[in-house]
């Protein structure tokens, strides 16, 4: 599927599981497209409640249509919408929290590099730019929901993508 020049499969594998396109949309911030947004999930009979709120392997990506320097800019953006929601760290996610932040400070983020946030049945979360594993944390699965949750939880104000990340349920 092409989505402002970009290309997102219809399908990845990841770690040998297979995740489904549902959908994509545009952030901008004011006037300027910052990245392509995409979710993909195991399946798409699932609610929208399902999506940060189950054990359900899925990945969010961005594909950055500009350069914003370092991947920092990523953490930052993770940071501030779990703030937004009102994020209560649970015990040792500030840790890993930190542990982003550092693991993304020397990664450059440039023009049509894309980072990858996937939360896997198996246990792991992982951030991944351009396909290679820059972070994994096992049994982090509260935190995985709370960071999918910045785009899918609806409780507070919906994150502006909401909407076309989901358009491919089938039990929206």
């Amino acid at each position: 599927m092409d989505v402002k020049g970009t290309d997102l499969p219809e399908e990845l594998i990841v770690e040998n599981q297979k995740l489904l396109l549902v959908g994509t949309g545009i952030r901008k911030l004011l006037f300027v497209n910052i990245y392509v947004g995409a979710f993909y999930s195991t399946s798409l009979k699932i609610s929208a409640l399902e999506t940060y709120t189950s054990n359900i392997s899925r990945l969010i990506r961005m594909h950055l249509l500009m350069s914003i320097g370092t991947g920092s800019f990523i953490s930052k953006i993770l940071s501030e919408g779990m703030v937004k929601s009102v994020w209560k760290p649970i015990e040792g996610s500030e840790k890993i929290m930190e542990e982003i932040a550092l693991a993304m400070e020397s990664v450059s983020a440039q023009k049509n590099d894309f980072f990858d946030i996937a939360w896997l049945d198996t246990g792991f979360m992982i951030i991944f730019k351009n396909g290679v594993e820059i972070y994994k944390a096992q049994n982090a699965l509260e935190f995985a929901n709370k960071i999918f949750g910045i785009w899918f939880d609806d409780s507070k104000e919906p994150h502006v993508l909401r909407a076309d990340l989901l358009k491919g349920l089938e039990n929206k």
